[in-house]
């Protein structure tokens, strides 16, 4: 099984082994595409995100990261390739909705939100809920 972590330390795991990101600059790099999965970003906004000011040699930089974090990463990769994909002028991180924890997070809080709302806090399952949610942090 696949997760991904961005509650507390970014960290990405398979079964139960953590996967060696890096440095700083990995992480970042990792955080910033994980905080923006599924979509396409140019390699501009990446660059701004990750190293800010810091322009000189960005592409190669970039392409560098994006090539350490691919190998980094190689362990969660499907039949369908990579999961850091390069897209039209920038790049992807496929994440499926139950990988990532804040998604999770984000999940159980609405279900418990639901849960009070409808009345139903003492209904089977509904504690389970809220306590699920405050475990990913």
């Amino acid at each position: 099984m696949t997760s991904f972590r961005v509650l507390g330390p970014v960290e990405a795991w398979k079964d139960e082994r953590r996967l060696m990101l890096g440095g700083p600059q990995q992480v970042k790099l990792l955080a910033f595409l994980l905080l923006n999965a599924n979509r396409a970003l140019s390699a501009d906004v990446v660059v701004d995100a990750v190293w800010g000011a810091k322009r000189d040699g960005a592409a190669q930089r970039l392409q560098m990261g994006v090539s350490r974090l691919r190998k980094a990463l190689a362990a969660l990769d499907d039949q369908d390739g990579s999961r850091l994909r390069t897209v039209s002028g920038g790049y992807s991180l496929s994440v499926a909705p139950h990988e990532l924890d804040a998604q999770l997070f984000g999940d159980r809080v609405r279900e418990g939100r639901r849960v009070l709302e409808e009345g139903e806090p003492s209904r089977p399952g509904s504690t389970r809920t809220c306590s699920s949610a405050a475990t990913l942090t």
